[in-house]
């Protein structure tokens, strides 16, 4: 098995790392997205592959066997695989062992994506490098060489049983949450700040307490009251009690007349801010010459999740910035750019594929490029990512990249053209804390670490055999000592070279708060390479003997 060629940050060289062995599945190739439990991320699995073609890969997290698929709409075929009916009736051994273990116990990754042209060839690159377990036909998109045993034929001939049926029933229904697992499904759907364009609120009313309880939603009236969506329409079409003592119905959507003055505007600012995001400034003429339209319905990125932009915050903080250049003709050009080593080229298609915005580059332009970069325009930045940033109360907390997001909105809120127009003064936006113990109340802060932690960290493993967690930059010291707050540490934070603050954990109980923060609080997880590195990291410390006793994830 190859090793992962990068394990670290660029300011770690001192350090003599040791090789992570990882079992039993190969990394040699590095997929563009991993999506750890097939069960708890169904939703994004289906969505954010949704008419992209390309090539994937399922893991047995039980056993290390695999199976790999291509499709020229990966979203559809994902969503077959989840379908009951398609996979209890396939004697595919991949659908058989997705009854028998469970999703949960397989993680699914996105190899590559490609055009729908290469889609066979492609797949056909991987079987022959992985040689997966589940795949019975060796040659890609062609059922050559396949053979039904003659009990497989036999079987085939005789129609399923309604004894048959209800068996495989039974077992797919055998799969059952763990308390702690329901519970954090149910409190992420209930932190889940953003309605369908449109969603109707729906007030409950109980006839026992004569009290009348208000909810944005018909699905998340359903996770209060522990049934399902379409349960829970039926007693509102029905008119029926629901379990003999609730009364549910629609309130007034934003289609109905309300009676009271104060309520209409209230109403009307609440569907104003769920279905509008205002554009900061004008749009420039030049981009509309080029054909540029202008969003009339921004609706949809309103679905983005807070958590996934709070950790885009961070992750630029570490790794993007915002490009304020001169042209030639004295005009001013924005953009953002984040420029990553070409291994971390399936962060930027994650990145991309959510915001729904944003152009992927690799450099040079060969056969070998050792750089990736992700580029947002200024129209884009104008109508949705700024926006956005402003709507969720985000902003960036390293004093570089402020100084950069504050000159850019200036700008565009005052529609200054050329780059002599600009004030050596600009004003300034979101004061920061003015302690490490205010930074820890900002209410986006953990995500914020983690897409930090994305582009500054490290998961690390020193040649003593000591654990290391590390985050360094060129950064603003109190933000430092912030860390040193939510990882429960007492040690010194580092200055290297007088210019790079360090923090770093590598006692057992800083090794374990580590744990608890990436694995077991919820926040938005890791993806990419440094998932793949944190996955890595964790093996290692389960088979250590200083740490196989820590609290591990699955």
């Amino acid at each position: 098995m190859s090793a992962i060629p990068w394990i670290g940050n660029d300011f770690v060289e001192s350090i003599n790392i040791i090789e992570l062995s990882y079992n039993p599945v190969s990394y040699s190739i590095i997929p563009l997205i991993v999506y750890i439990n097939a069960d708890l991320q169904k939703e994004s699995i289906i969505e954010e592959n949704r008419k992209k073609s390309g090539i994937y890969r399922f893991i047995n997290k039980e056993n290390g066997k695999t199976y790999i698929g291509s499709s020229v709409d990966l979203g559809r075929r994902f969503k077959n695989y989840y379908n009951n009916k398609t996979i209890t009736k396939s004697n595919m051994l991949i659908h058989k062992a997705l009854i028998k273990h469970g999703y949960s116990n397989f993680s699914i990754e996105i190899l590559e994506y490609c055009d729908k042209s290469d889609v066979i060839k492609r797949e056909q690159f991987y079987l022959d490098n992985f040689k997966p377990d589940y795949n019975l036909l060796k040659r890609a998109g062609s059922l050559l060489g396949f053979k039904h045993l003659e009990e497989t034929k036999n079987n085939m001939k005789v129609p399923k049983t309604l004894e048959h049926k209800a068996k495989i029933a039974a077992a797919l229904k055998g799969r059952i949450h763990s308390k702690e697992v329901k519970e954090k499904i149910r409190s992420s759907l209930l932190e889940r700040e953003f309605l369908h364009p449109n969603s109707k609120s729906v007030e409950v009313t109980d006839l026992k307490t004569n009290t009348t309880t208000k909810y944005e939603s018909l699905r998340k009236t359903a996770i209060i009251l522990n049934s399902g969506h379409q349960r829970i329409k039926r007693y509102i079409d029905s008119g029926k009690l629901y379990l003999s003592r609730y009364k549910i119905a629609y309130t007034l959507s934003s289609a109905d007349t309300l009676s009271s003055t104060d309520t209409t505007h209230e109403h009307n600012s609440i569907m104003n801010k769920i279905r509008f995001l205002p554009t900061i400034g004008l749009i420039s003429p030049h981009a509309l010459k080029k054909g540029k339209k202008i969003r009339s319905d921004k609706s949809k990125f309103l679905s983005i999740p807070n958590s996934f932009l709070a950790k885009l915050v961070g992750f630029i903080d570490g790794d993007g910035y915002i490009l304020i250049h001169k042209t030639e003709k004295g005009y001013i050009k924005i953009n953002l750019t984040i420029s990553l080593d070409v291994r971390d080229l399936s962060l930027l298609h994650h990145i991309q594929s959510t915001l729904g915005i944003g152009i992927i580059n690799t450099y040079p332009k060969t056969k070998n490029p050792d750089t990736c970069k992700l580029v947002i325009n200024c129209t884009d930045l104008q109508e949705i990512l700024f926006p956005l940033l402003i709507h969720h109360n985000l902003f960036f907390l390293t004093n570089t990249r402020r100084e950069q997001f504050n000159k850019a909105m200036y700008i565009l809120e005052n529609n200054i053209k050329l780059f002599s127009e600009i004030p050596e003064i600009i004003p300034t936006l979101n004061p920061l804390p003015k302690t490490a113990l205010g930074y820890t109340s900002i209410a986006f802060f953990n995500n914020w670490i983690v897409g930090f932690t994305e582009a500054e960290g490290s998961f690390l493993i020193k040649s003593n055999n000591d654990a290391c967690f590390q985050l360094k930059q060129r950064a603003d010291l109190l933000l430092f000592e912030a860390f040193k707050i939510v990882f429960k540490s007492n040690r010194k934070i580092g200055l290297e070279n007088n210019t790079y603050n360090s923090f770093s954990v590598s006692s057992r109980s800083g090794i374990q708060e580590v744990i608890n923060f990436f694995s077991f609080s919820g926040h938005h997880p890791l993806f990419g390479y440094k998932l793949i590195q944190y996955e890595k990291w964790i093996t290692y410390l389960r088979n250590s003997k200083r740490y196989s006793n820590l609290k591990f994830p699955g």
